[in-house]
């Protein structure tokens, strides 16, 4: 079994079928575009990381539709606290299910995630999730209350942060992060480029680079193949 299909699997902490990237942009969490350039960056190394304060928000989800697009030959690994760190170099994709101080199994938080944000430096990949609306709610929890400092904020490279729109949005509600979300939308997305973090919109230009992508992501929804496996499985195919 491919490892990245295995990981994906195992994030779905409520037992239901993956959705994949054609899925969230036939529910226009993202558009075409975006989700190109997010491959993109992902075949040229990028890390990433995916925010939203709500519970429910879909970033488990975002996180691993994005994983089905790793390299063949990077091998993915759920990782949980005391995880061997140093181990996960070149050829290693490391997966937090979340930063959080919650104590929960394959939950990171402290060394553990300076741990994790160690990876990049010797060559692997990272990915996680995170109850954080902003790049600076991120930051406080990343670089500070976990001490990895503002490197291991840029080790993500990419931080997408989904916007909500709640169910009950006229309404008081004693916690938002567990109030019933209506609409998610990735309206922009940060990435740390020449030592500082710059922004993409939600409807990026098409450039030469992103138009084989888009290719792909049209033809995937032309012919049904919207699964993470078989759009991994096509992906993997192109060569």
């Amino acid at each position: 079994m491919d490892s990245v299909i295995t990981v994906i699997r195992q994030c779905q902490q409520r037992g239901e079928a993956p959705l994949s990237v054609i899925d969230l942009v036939e529910r226009e969490l993202l558009t075409a575009t975006q989700a190109a350039w997010l491959i993109d960056r992902i075949q040229r190394g990028s890390s990433w990381l995916v925010g939203a304060l709500p519970g429910g928000a879909g970033k488990t989800t975002l996180m691993s539709a994005l994983l089905a697009f790793v390299p063949d030959g990077e091998n993915a690994v759920r990782v949980s606290p005391q995880a061997p760190w140093p181990t996960y170099g070149r050829g290693w994709c490391a997966v937090s299910e979340e930063i959080s101080d919650h104590g929960l199994p394959n939950y990171l938080w402290g060394a553990d995630v300076r741990g994790l944000a160690s990876v990049p430096a010797q060559g692997g990949r990272i990915t996680a999730t995170i109850h954080a609306d902003t790049l600076e709610q991120a930051r406080e929890q990343i670089a500070c209350q976990c001490g990895a400092r503002e490197e291991g904020l840029a080790a993500f490279r990419l931080f997408i942060p989904i916007e909500v729109r709640f169910a009950d949005e006229a309404g008081p509600s004693a916690n938002p992060r567990h109030r019933a979300v209506a609409q998610r939308t990735v309206r922009r997305i940060y990435y740390h480029e020449e030592g500082a973090w710059r922004t993409l919109e939600r409807a990026p230009a098409p450039t030469p680079e992103l138009a084989p992508i888009v290719a792909f992501l049209d033809d995937c929804r032309a012919t049904g193949s919207s699964s993470c496996e078989s759009i991994r499985q096509a992906w993997l195919a192109r060569g």
